[in-house]
């Protein structure tokens, strides 16, 4: 579950992406347009989550080559998804327009 709170913790809205694994599970990172990436080290899979919550969709599974992602990273002024999988010696970098 993805949820968006504001400063006083405040529900705005939330997401559920599966039904299975632990919230360690899922790491996330935000873009320059706000849009939400998160990787799901459970299910092998990369999602992307619109800022107000609205709209999501995976965008990699296991057979786009992605394995156990436990880190993601957006570099905004390269506008560049980085995503760090298992073992931690491999990264995957993806340019994003």
């Amino acid at each position: 579950m993805v949820k968006c709170t504001d400063k006083d913790g405040k529900n705005i809205w939330e997401i559920t992406l599966r039904e299975m694994g632990n919230a360690w599970d899922l790491h996330l990172t935000v873009d320059q347009n706000r849009n939400i990436y998160v990787s799901d080290r459970y299910d092998d899979k990369l999602y992307i989550v619109s800022s107000d919550g609205t709209c999501n969709r995976q965008l990699m599974q296991k057979s786009d080559g992605l394995s156990s992602p436990n880190g993601i990273y957006y570099n905004i002024r390269k506008q560049q998804l980085r995503i760090i999988t298992n073992p931690s010696t491999t990264a995957l970098l993806f340019d994003v327009k």
